[in-house]
């Protein structure tokens, strides 16, 4: 697979809630058809196999066997861990827009078009900028 990086005009917004089953804005694909590295750390989270396993059941088109493409799934705590955080200067060596959680804030609505939407932070491999 070969990653480009493409211009998008608005970056993935963090859902409230997810299914497998729904559209993986990273990939352009189902999440359920999506090899981990394409995975956003709210998918990610909840798998219940390894990365190699993970990938070698897209391959298998098997994934459903694992998890259930309807079930819906709660982010609410990527919103808890934007909540704690203390409104001083971050920990050295951490990024300073997501403090290392890959959860930023779209503080201008310049990212998603809402203001105090939760974004998939640009240091998080940097898939947000686009997937070709």
């Amino acid at each position: 697979m070969t990653l480009a990086v493409t211009a998008p005009d608005r970056a993935p917004a963090i859902p409230e809630s997810f299914r497998f089953a729904d559209q993986n804005p990273l990939a352009g694909e189902p999440y359920l058809t999506s090899p981990m590295e394409l995975l956003p750390p709210w998918a990610a989270r909840e798998l219940p196999v390894t990365a190699w396993a993970w990938d070698a059941l897209v391959d298998a088109r098997s994934t459903a066997l694992v998890v259930d493409p309807y079930r819906r799934i709660s982010v609410s705590w990527m919103r808890e861990l934007v909540r704690l955080r203390p409104t001083v200067a971050p920990p050295r060596d951490v990024c300073p827009d997501c403090w290392g959680t890959t959860v930023g804030v779209d503080t201008d609505a310049s990212l998603t078009g809402t203001v105090g939407a939760l974004v998939l932070c640009a240091c998080a491999g940097n898939h947000w900028i686009g997937v070709a």
